[in-house]
Order: C-alpha cells, then structure tokens, then sequence
C-alpha cells in the first residue's frame, strides 16, 4: 500500500507563518484575549483591516494578498504593545485606539516603530555599502473618548522636544482621528466597521446615561460637539454590564457589526465590559494620585510654617491657635520634628509624616 502523502501547506503559507514566528509578532489569526480592546478585535481582520486601509487612502484593493500584520505584543516585549501594525504595499502603518488624549503618541510610536523596524531588517546588514530599504511608516490614532476634540489632529514629536527648533532632525507625525459618532462622516461612509464601531460605542454610552440607547437624536452644535438636540428627562440609567447586553441586542438587529456580535457575543462582551473598568480604574489612579499631591502639598507647607514657629520658640498651643491647625496634628508634627535627625531635609521629615497617615482637617 503506497504512502499517503503528506499534506503540506503553500509555500508562500509556511513562509509567512515563518515570518511571524521569527520576528515574535502576532500573524494572522484573530485574537479572542477579553482583555483585548474591541477596536483591535475588530480591526485584527485582514479583511476589515484592508477596509479601514482603503477609507483612509481612499483606495480601493480588494485582496489582502501582501498585507502583513506584525502587532507586538506583551509576551514578547514586555510592557510594549502596540494596537495594530502592519505593511501593505510598502507601507508601514501603525494604528492605535485611544479613548483618552495622549500626547505622548508620537514617543510611544517612535518606540513601537523602532522595535518593528529592528525585525523587519533583522537579517540585512546595515553595515553593508548597499541601501537597505524599509517600507514607510504612517501612523493614525482613532480617538473616541468624552474629551472634545477636532475631527482631526496632527500631533508632533518635536512639540516633546525639551528645546524648539525650526527644522528638527528628528519628527514623527501622528494623525489623530475623532471617531465619535456624528464625527468624520466621510470616513465612516466609506468605512462600515468604523461607522459600526463608533455607533456600538455610543449606544452602550447611551444606555449608562440614562438616554435609552437612542442615538439617532444626537447633532453637532455650533461649537462642533455633539449633543442632544433636545432636553429629555434623564431614563433608567443602567450599569456597565446591563449596557453592554442591551447594545449588543440593539445591533445585533440593527445590522451593526452583527455577523461579529452573533459569532463573538461573550468575547465581546467581556471585552467592552474589561474595556471600561480597565478606563475606570485609571481615572480612579489618577483621582487618587490628585488627591494624594494635593494633601502631601498641604502637609508640606504646615510643615514649613511650624518648624518656623518652633525656631521661635513657641508652644504646641500657640502654634495650634495661630495656625488655626487641630492640636494633635500640631503635636504630632511637633514631636516628629523634635525627634528627627539634626540634619533631617524637609523631605525627609515629609516623608515619616506621610508613613504616619496624618490627616489635615477639611
């Protein structure tokens, strides 16, 4: 009996997966991680990807033949991901999905860049006298958070640049791309799944407003910003995980990113429902880290004003009542002070303070 011959795959196949497998990136296949953004769950799709592609150069390819993703990711380099990359006919794009401001992207893409371009010339010499050619870069955040911003902006490394110059030897352009709903329309008419995408969001923001997932009313004013043409009395308004159901329902029968809805329903879910905590948590950081160096400022300038008073001489009462300051905070600087090295620095002395958990008065 004559051996079955072994399956092989394509040439152009093996060599591609190949190719991912040796610069470390993520290759072709969909990643279903919930703690993924939506955006890039999306947008992973060499289809679709293609798609936004062809709404941005107003192109019109229809084979993703030579479109190659090589998205970093955490596994390989740690503390360095970037949302989406890739060539395409000798293009590098870089895609980032931002739903707060960031001004830093063009560091962080100069970062993102570098890394790519080191494994995409891993095995040329560029020591050699013969031009080693890379594909250019291009790099675009899609940006739809709260803040208000323009439909467009160009956001510049050189603005980084501790010192201006007219003609910096270094620069790195990022297009920044509002796509909010009622944003853009050009785009999102050329676009179905941005469109699709940008209206998934602003139901289930809809929802936890208490505005019933009806976006259908929203225009922009004379300021550019969108808003309610008119007033209602604010609805039900419905936590995270209630939103996020009742929009995938709403869209799923509304022909809204309904083949990926059906097909990914928990994957999605879980994501958008990650998505907004993980935002919540870091507007909860920073609420705190506010809070934090406002109070050590306040404890910074009472210090200063009683190791004046104690250099005077005066008691702890005294300097309660001249500073208007709860006696036992007073004491327990006092004692602090007292009790510290000579040549303790202010700092120093702020930082047993801050161990102490001291409470200023309100």
């Amino acid at each position: 009996m004559a051996k079955e011959k072994q399956k092989t795959k394509p040439a152009s196949k093996k060599k591609k997966e190949a190719y991912y497998e040796r610069i470390g990136m993520e290759g072709r296949k969909t990643n279903r991680n919930y703690k993924d953004t939506l955006f890039r769950f999306i947008f992973s799709d060499e289809k679709r990807l293609l798609g936004l592609y062809n709404a941005l150069n107003n192109s019109n390819y229809k084979s993703t033949r030579g479109l190659t993703i090589n998205t970093l990711e955490n596994a390989v380099y740690l503390n360095m991901k970037n949302d989406i990359s890739f060539v395409f006919h000798f293009n590098l794009y870089l895609f980032e999905h931002q739903s707060t401001f960031c001004p830093n992207m063009p560091l962080r893409d100069l970062q993102y860049v570098s890394t790519i371009m080191e494994n995409l010339v891993r095995e040329q010499d560029l020591y050699s006298g013969t031009l080693v050619k890379i594909p250019s870069p291009h790099f675009v955040v899609f940006y739809n958070g709260k803040e208000k911003k323009e439909d467009r902006m160009v956001l510049k490394l050189s603005d980084a640049f501790q010192r201006h110059e007219k003609e910096p030897q270094l620069e790195l352009l990022v297009n920044m791309i509002n796509i909010n709903y009622g944003k853009n329309k050009e785009l999102m008419e050329a676009c179905k799944d941005l469109s699709d995408y940008s209206k998934y969001v602003a139901k289930i923001r809809s929802y936890m407003d208490g505005n019933g997932g009806n976006i259908d009313n929203l225009e922009k004013d004379e300021d550019n910003e969108i808003t309610e043409s008119k007033k209602r009395s604010k609805k039900y308004k419905m936590t995270i995980e209630e939103a996020v159901e009742r929009t995938i329902d709403d869209c799923i029968k509304e022909g809204i990113l309904a083949d990926i809805l059906v097909k990914f329903r928990a994957e999605v879910k879980k994501m958008s429902i990650f998505e907004y905590n993980a935002k919540l948590h870091e507007e909860t950081l920073k609420k705190e880290g506010y809070e934090e160096g406002r109070e050590q400022g306040e404890l910074k300038n009472l210090l200063k004003q009683i190791q004046k008073k104690l250099a005077k001489g005066k008691s702890y009462e005294m300097i309660s009542d001249e500073l208007e300051t709860d006696f036992e905070v007073v004491e327990q600087i006092c004692e602090v002070i007292k009790n510290a090295a000579p040549d303790s620095t202010q700092e120093e002395l702020l930082e047993i303070l801050m161990d102490k958990n001291i409470k200023l008065e309100e």
